[in-house]
């Protein structure tokens, strides 16, 4: 590619015309800069960086109070700080754990509360619950019995349900359906 300059003479002396395009010489190869390789191109930063949880934090913060405390095996012996035995065993640079120390009382809470929250969200997510626990605990024993000797189908499956209900509940006034899917699931008498 040639490099072009505006000048009011050309290279050879004569005069030029205003505005006129002069090609000019490429820079010596010195000064170029050579292309960096994809080794230099990105060192790291924020997206190599490791993202540590508020549980992963609250982990070894506790780690560090049970050395400083002389609880963790090894933390009285041969002369290793509480911060050394940190980054031994987790690899957490000690700037890190020292702003970690700083803040210990908000990572400890905001542990509690992610806890707190899966905890919440285990109980109530969706699980299938029988409307009928009885008929869904003798289909079950009756179809471990059964399967044992061969294999089961689907509508044995269903009547064998809809046989149950009649046994259990003789004056009720609602027709039972089992359906296809809880044939393989076995809460097939689910409400959700």
């Amino acid at each position: 590619m040639t490099n072009f300059a505006f000048r009011g003479t050309s290279q050879a002396g004569e005069p030029r015309s205003r505005g006129s395009v002069v090609p000019t010489a490429p820079p010596p190869p010195s000064t170029r800069q050579p292309p960096k390789s994809d080794a230099n191109r990105h060192k790291g930063g924020a997206a190599c960086r490791h993202r540590y949880t508020c549980l992963q934090k609250s982990e070894v913060l506790s780690f560090y109070d049970r050395c400083h405390q002389g609880i963790e095996p090894g933390s009285r012996t041969a002369g290793r700080t509480p911060g050394q035995m940190c980054t031994e065993r987790f690899g957490v640079p000690h700037g890190t754990l020292s702003g970690w120390l700083k803040e210990a009382n908000a990572i400890h809470y905001a542990a509690a509360e992610d806890i707190k929250k899966r905890l919440k969200v285990m109980n109530t997510s969706v699980t299938p619950r029988a409307l009928y626990p009885l008929i869904g605990s003798k289909l079950f024993a009756v179809f471990t019995e059964r399967r044992r000797r061969g294999r089961v189908s689907r509508t044995w499956m269903q009547t064998r349900a809809q046989l149950l209900f009649k046994d259990h509940y003789p004056d009720s006034k609602i027709v039972f359906k089992a359906s296809r899917a809880g044939a393989y699931t076995c809460p097939l008498l689910s409400s959700t």
